[in-house]
């Protein structure tokens, strides 16, 4: 079995997990504001269908970011 841990000092773990939410969270007010407009019936096909995407690349960096966090060690000198 390798050695899968992922060496990163606490603050870049930290700067990345924020960027990843952050980004979670621009894209979630824009899928949010999507599907509201096809609600009320203003929305063309084109945005529900970018919609549904950032929707599955915010599901997959939520969970490459519990993956990094799993495996990820402070380094040596903290």
């Amino acid at each position: 079995m390798e050695d899968r841990r992922i060496q990163l000092s606490t603050g870049s773990f930290a700067m990345l997990a924020f960027l990843t939410v952050f980004q979670i969270g621009l894209s979630g007010a824009f899928v949010v504001y999507v599907f509201s407009e096809a609600l009320n019936g203003r929305a063309a096909l084109m945005p529900l269908i970018g919609a549904v995407l950032v929707a599955l690349v915010d599901a997959y960096l939520l969970y490459w970011l519990i993956q990094l966090a799993g495996h990820w060690q402070p380094t040596e000198e903290e």
